[in-house]
């Protein structure tokens, strides 16, 4: 960025906060991989009066200070957003391939032209839940990133994606 252009992003960012602080979100993104940020722009965005909408990311540890120091009265609301527990996360693939299976049956009756490559389809998805699930339990890392309920999906979809690919 360079020092000219980030003093001339500075110091329109600072213009726009005293001119029309309703129309601002600060957004600080990734507080517990700050390091070497400078605590002056953390505690500025955190502490500044007015109509300043702030939102503040970060996985919920190494910011306890952060989460300490913000007046959720005066600042707003704090909300963590939570992963999957590993319950939840069988449950979240045995419903996934429940539903593209349901999905798949409807498809049958519409398109009775289909009914060979669909119903093939159907067989080849029955008992793949299980099976994902069981890969996940023999590859703790995966099953690590699993929790996030986005790569559930992901991980389901790509499950699904090589089914119907055949490998």
């Amino acid at each position: 960025l360079g020092k000219k252009n980030f003093k001339k992003l500075r110091d329109y960012i600072e213009q726009q906060l005293k001119e029309r602080p309703e129309k601002v979100l600060i957004v600080l993104d990734g507080l517990d991989e700050r390091s070497g940020a400078s605590d002056t722009i953390i505690n500025q965005a955190k502490h500044r009066e007015g109509p300043i909408h702030r939102l503040l990311v970060s996985r919920p540890y190494g910011v306890e200070d952060e989460r300490h120091g913000v007046d959720q009265d005066k600042h707003g609301l704090l909300v963590e957003n939570v992963g999957f527990n590993s319950d939840q996360v069988q449950e979240y693939i045995q419903t996934y391939f429940r539903h593209k299976r349901e999905k798949l049956e409807k498809m049958l009756t519409q398109e009775p032209h289909r009914k060979e490559a669909l119903a093939a389809r159907l067989a080849y998805l029955e008992g793949q839940d299980e099976a994902l699930i069981h890969f996940l339990q023999a590859n703790p890392a995966i099953h690590g990133i699993a929790h996030i309920p986005l790569n559930a999906q992901m991980l389901c979809a790509l499950w699904a994606q090589k089914l119907s690919k055949g490998q």
